[in-house]
């Protein structure tokens, strides 16, 4: 196979079909074949780009912008790719190397405090453009290949929330809590806070923007127990215990032949309640 990357163009491989979709052409070479003068084409990326400003149109800065790639279509909608930028000091933000595809534009993070210190605190929630916050109300953005796409995005601050919660496990050495939030398809997008509890299992998030949100109590390095929670403005009380996590047992077998061989056994969720 060969493969080429230029500035402008996302790395592909010969005669590939789709960006990211692995359906590259190989090139066969040796007596009776070939492969002179090929024509290597490869496919320009494209770019979601725009303005994020408050109510009083001043910038917002330092804001995370994540373009999610969807595939599917109704209750098969996946999230396949992402590519992530961060707003500047004006608020501009410049998400490249993107395939021709359909984008469901995310804006969240630390950023998103808007004043920390006012009384009370207040920040940006997680928003998809064009400005909404219910991750099923996001209008999907179609880029072609070698497009620029425009997407300005005006947020509104909310009252911040705070998430206080209590730890109910046993015989456990360490353990510490995650938070990501809850967008459309399954995605998750992780806000880089981790807790680790008190003596007394307790554990406190502030200044978060109003949303959906996954919880999750870890031991060790593995997940112990989870919540999904609506937080509103203000306080916020919840209690985390061990969650027992699904389990699967198959034994797969393949014969040919009279020879018994091995298989991966592969798993896809196919639906959510969240």
């Amino acid at each position: 196979l060969l493969s080429a990357e230029r500035l402008g163009f996302v790395p592909q491989s010969y005669m590939e079909r789709a960006l990211y979709q692995e359906l590259a052409t190989g090139i066969v070479i040796g007596e009776g074949f070939s492969a002179d003068s090929i024509v290597f084409r490869m496919i320009p990326s494209s770019v979601i780009a725009g303005y994020i400003t408050d109510t009083r149109g001043e910038p917002v800065v330092g804001l995370n912008v994540l373009a999610m790639r969807v595939t599917g279509a109704g209750a098969q909608r996946r999230v396949l790719q992402t590519a992530a930028s961060r707003t500047d000091d004006r608020g501009y933000y410049r998400v490249r190397s993107l395939a021709a595809g359909r984008y469901v534009l995310v804006m969240y993070g630390e950023g998103g405090i808007a004043a920390k210190e006012a009384d009370p605190a207040l920040a940006y929630p997680v928003t998809y453009f064009p400005g909404a916050i219910d991750p099923s109300a996001a209008q999907p953005i179609l880029v072609e290949a070698g497009m620029e796409a425009r997407c300005d995005t005006t947020i509104r601050a909310m009252v911040a929330a705070t998430l206080r919660g209590d730890v109910d496990f046993v015989g456990a050495r360490t353990l510490f809590v995650t938070i990501s939030a809850v967008g459309p398809y399954g995605s998750r997008f992780d806000l880089g806070r981790r807790i680790y509890t008190s003596h007394l299992g307790k554990f406190t998030f502030a200044n978060l923007p109003p949303g959906r949100y996954a919880v999750n109590l870890w031991n060790d390095q593995r997940i112990a127990g989870y919540r999904v929670v609506d937080l509103v403005s203000g306080d916020n009380q919840i209690s985390l215990g061990e969650t027992p996590l699904a389990r699967v047992t198959a034994k797969v077998e393949i014969r040919r032949g009279g020879a018994a061989g091995s298989a991966v056994l592969v798993l896809r969720r196919v639906g959510s309640s969240e």
